[in-house]
């Protein structure tokens, strides 16, 4: 089974989100232009 969880950020804002082996995040910028980031990490373990 697929969970979807849809979250709008304000502009010039972020979020934290700690995910399991598996889980995505989709990132989607709704106003069509150029911007944004994504700084993804790993916690533990080794890649």
């Amino acid at each position: 089974m697929t969970e979807t969880n849809l979250e709008t950020l304000p502009a010039r804002s972020g979020r934290a989100a700690r995910l399991k082996a598996g889980q995505a995040i989709k990132v989607i910028n709704t106003h069509g232009q150029a911007g944004g980031g994504f700084l993804g990490l790993q916690c533990g373990g080794h890649a």
